[in-house]
């Protein structure tokens, strides 16, 4: 494996470059970080990133320019520099480890001794260093685990392949980590007795992380996958590429001779993932994991195919301009504050296996205006409303109402609740929370008279095309490809 990392100069100065992550099926299932190109740099998305620096120049080792005197292999590549300035202060170069599988890794760093800006190419001395691992574990920052070397001294004769971590464990960038990435540092170590060492660089030529056989992993077409050869299925855990109704997800994805079927999309999966516009999911998928589509905030539409049955917390949080999703009916489970933030959200319909609404689901959609309830709704969490400023009805089927978590007065304020024909009666104890209780027509056809979703359609019982609804019974087809029908009265 042609890798390598070099050594420099100056005080604390580190190099920012978007590190090239070699990702794919390779015999060793090695996972490749390599790489430096500052013209590429870009602060929120390289995966390098400095405590120091933003930005600084770069270095490659040539056959013309590299110090003979030093043996080994190196691969032309541009190298991270980490330069020691003072003894008082360590620099630190760190790499965040994305699309890394959770797994067992040994951990390697592949560094050079060379100063490129020694001109008289003299054989360095060692630099000592130390390496770190370290992630956040939950949502709210205070857990962050940190696991270090030992001091290392570099061998100042050769290319250098160091072991820093035998047998870890790594959490899955997109599953166990909030909103984050485990992140690898190397720093110099300096101590006072050592001044004379500080002329000597640290170059990083790249990570190499040789998996012990646990995760499998492929990227085609700039979707990351997860193998499961047991169950023979496959996991989307993340996406560096544009996603359009024009270029969907295929159903699956093949691997060392055989297709897997794709049955979910990961936890983090397009976590934040501002390309996203719209995005239709493999047929074959049958969850949705936590914080999947969080703050994905252009991703205007998405079919979710019927073969889903539970959607993670937060899964759709903060799409900002997400107007419409149309839930499948074998959805059975939709986790707390899975919309939450979706302020252009309009309306909804609960399919009829889901039971409850749990806590935040729909909080602060501030521009929605009505809720359709399954026929076997039981339970409404107190939060799950909350800041639903817009919302003026809620249709609920059941002849005796679902339970009422507390605290709904305030919620429903202004919300006309429309229950079936003759149940009214049945509402008498829930009736304070709503503005009022309306019984719908005898038909059982809704007496709405609002929906203002964009992009409708009406027509008359006999399929007339209208330019608005007329008194009596209409047909409304909706932008998202659902029917309904409508008694105007």
């Amino acid at each position: 494996m042609k890798r390598s990392v070099l050594l420099g100069l100056m005080f604390l100065f580190l190099i920012c470059g978007k590190a090239q992550v070699t990702i794919g099926y390779n015999p060793n299932n090695d996972i490749i970080i390599e790489g430096e190109d500052v013209s590429a740099f870009n602060w929120d998305k390289s995966r390098f990133w400095s405590h120091n620096y933003p930005t600084g120049i770069t270095h490659r080792l040539t056959a013309s320019n590299r110090n003979k005197k030093i043996s080994g292999i190196v691969s032309g590549n541009a190298y991270q520099q980490i330069v020691p300035g003072c003894s008082s202060v360590r620099p630190i170069v760190s790499y965040n480890l994305k699309n890394v599988l959770s797994g067992t890794y040994d951990i390697y760093v592949v560094i050079v001794p060379e100063n490129m800006d020694d001109t008289t190419k003299v054989a360095p001395k060692y630099t000592k260093f130390m390496a770190s691992l370290y992630y956040d574990v939950n949502d709210n920052h205070k857990s962050t685990i940190i696991t270090a070397s030992p001091v290392f001294a570099s061998d100042p004769t050769k290319v250098d392949t160091l072991l820093l971590f035998q047998d870890y464990t790594l959490p899955c960038s997109y599953f166990d980590v909030w909103r984050d990435y485990p992140a690898i540092s190397l720093s110099v170590h300096i101590t006072i007795p050592e001044r004379k060492i500080l002329t000597n660089n640290l170059y990083i030529d790249c990570f190499i992380l040789k998996g012990k056989g646990d995760s499998k992993y492929i990227e085609k077409d700039g979707i990351c996958y997860e193998i499961d050869e047991q169950k023979d299925v496959a996991t989307i855990i993340g996406a560096d590429t544009l996603l359009t109704q024009a270029n969907p997800i295929a159903d699956s994805v093949y691997y060392k001779g055989r297709n897997y079927p794709i049955t979910s999309i990961g936890n983090n999966a397009f976590c934040n993932n501002l390309c996203i516009t719209s995005v239709s999911l493999p047929r074959s998928v049958t969850g949705i994991g936590q914080y999947a589509f969080y703050g994905c905030r252009n991703l205007r539409s998405i079919t979710i195919p019927a073969s889903v049955k539970k959607i993670g917390q937060y899964a759709f949080c903060g799409c900002s301009n997400l107007t419409s999703i149309s839930l499948p009916d074998s959805l059975t489970t939709i986790e707390p504050s899975t919309f939450q933030n979706c302020t252009r959200l309009l309306s909804i319909t609960i399919p009829d296996q889901v039971t409850k609404i749990n806590d935040g689901v729909f909080e602060n959609c501030s521009s929605i205006n009505s809720i359709t309830l399954s026929k076997n709704i039981k339970i409404i969490y107190e939060t799950a409303f909350d800041y639903c400023n817009s919302l003026k009805k809620i249709i609920c089927p059941l002849m005796t109402p679902p339970e009422f978590h507390c605290y709904f007065c305030g919620v429903f304020y202004g919300v006309t609740l429309y229950v079936p024909y003759g149940a009214k009666s049945n509402y008498d104890e829930v009736m304070y929370y709503f503005s009022s209780v309306q019984e719908m027509d005898q038909t059982a056809i809704h007496p709405i008279l609002d929906d203002a979703i964009a992009g409708q359609d009406f027509y008359s019982i006999n399929g007339l095309k209208l330019p608005e609804m007329n008194q009596g019974i209409n047909v409304v087809k909706y932008n998202n490809g659902t029917t309904k029908k409508i008694l105007l009265k």
